[in-house]
């Protein structure tokens, strides 16, 4: 990965290390637009904290494109969420910061298995699906286990059906529940080279009908009373 100085070695496990690039050189004006994400509720920046989640997150974008945006996205979103529920300033910074590197475990997910334009396989899926605990190993190395337990929890399901520990409904920390619910309706509002954006109204169905077995809903309660207060075109493009 050009374009960087600087490395932060990481141990995930005894015998496998993972070497990253700190500072990455993003495209004009992505830096300023993250750190902007990134701005504690509380208006005071913690640096040494920030500029890791920073470094992790351009690392993620270099080895997958798609996430360029997108994770930045999902954090302003899961913030508003969080706020609707009534969490308080420090649970929406935890939330904020575990939605900006809630994919960097994809580092560890081979290329081709990551970029593969077919339908992948059940072993293949597997290594998909590992992501969410390699973040959270990854994150523990940085002594935050808060937002650790986020990363490794967004993929589980309300009903249980979920990876990587199968916890259901209260079970799973509610920042990934609502880290989760930002990330679906972001990617459905968004679109890709693949599946055709959707109208707000749309991912709000979708989300209503995965109320209860995919998600919590009382998060997906939450992003549609915010919406409704906030209108809908606020931050959807």
């Amino acid at each position: 990965m050009a374009g960087g100085t600087g490395l932060v070695t990481l141990q995930p496990e005894a015998g496998q290390r993972i070497t990253l690039v700190e500072t990455l050189q993003p495209e004009a004006g992505h830096r300023a637009t993250l750190v902007d994400t990134l701005q504690p509720e509380s208006g005071h920046r913690v640096t040494p904290l920030m500029d890791a989640i920073t470094a992790l997150s351009f690392v993620i974008e270099a080895k997958d494109p798609y996430t360029r945006g997108h994770s930045e996205e999902v954090s302003w979103w899961a913030a508003k969420i969080a706020r609707q529920v009534g969490l308080s300033d420090v649970e929406i910074e935890d939330i904020k910061l575990a939605a900006v590197v809630h994919d960097i475990g994809k580092i560890h997910v081979p290329e081709d298995v990551l970029h593969k334009p077919s339908l992948l396989t059940a072993e293949e899926f597997e290594k998909i699906k590992s992501h969410a605990a390699w973040g959270a190993k990854i994150l523990e190395t940085l002594k935050q286990k808060s937002i650790a337990r986020i990363v490794r929890h967004h993929h589980e399901r309300y009903d249980g059906q979920g990876y990587p520990d199968h916890l259901m409904g209260e079970e799973i920390p509610l920042g990934a529940r609502i880290v989760a619910v930002a990330e679906s309706f972001h990617c459905m509002v968004r679109g890709s080279s693949y599946k055709c954006a959707r109208t707000v109204a749309e991912a709000l169905a979708e989300l209503r009908s995965c109320s209860g077995t995919q998600l919590d809903p009382r998060v997906v309660t939450a992003l549609r009373d915010w919406l409704e207060i906030h209108g809908d075109a606020t931050r959807v493009q």
